[in-house]
């Protein structure tokens, strides 16, 4: 799926009939990822439970 590579993009994360937007974010647990919301809150989610991950904007230089 490559999470790691979209680290600091702008994404969609879908799970099932959730679907969010955010900064995606490395996370401390080998297992989860955080989502920056544009409310200004983050999310944590479960790597294997992610159906789809779709980056919307890039906005880290690499």
């Amino acid at each position: 799926m490559g999470i790691e590579k979209n680290f600091g993009n702008y994404v969609e994360v879908e799970m099932g009939k959730e679907i969010y937007e955010g900064v995606l974010l490395p996370s401390p647990d080998e297992g989860t990822f955080l989502l920056k919301l544009d409310n200004g809150y983050n999310i944590g989610f479960n790597k294997k439970e992610v159906l789809k991950l779709k980056m919307i904007k890039k906005l880290k230089n690499e």
